[in-house]
């Protein structure tokens, strides 16, 4: 994932919790993700779900390209 790119949370049962269910249906964009030394995919990532006003930190396997 890089930073711009347009995501959705996946479809799995761990995205089933309260606090994510006002994102369920919406594709956000990353904004800022955790840089790793290592050459790895980030661990988690910084999301902007609606323009702009604000944004979710999220594991990175909760989403998927868009």
């Amino acid at each position: 994932m890089s930073i711009g790119d347009k995501v959705k949370l996946r479809d799995i049962p761990a995205n089933n919790r309260p606090w994510l269910q006002a994102y369920k249906n919406l594709t956000g964009r990353v904004i800022d993700y955790q840089v790793r030394t290592d050459q790895r995919p980030p661990l988690f990532v910084r999301i902007s779900f609606r323009n702009n006003s604000g944004y979710e930190d999220l594991a990175a396997w909760r989403v998927t390209q868009a």
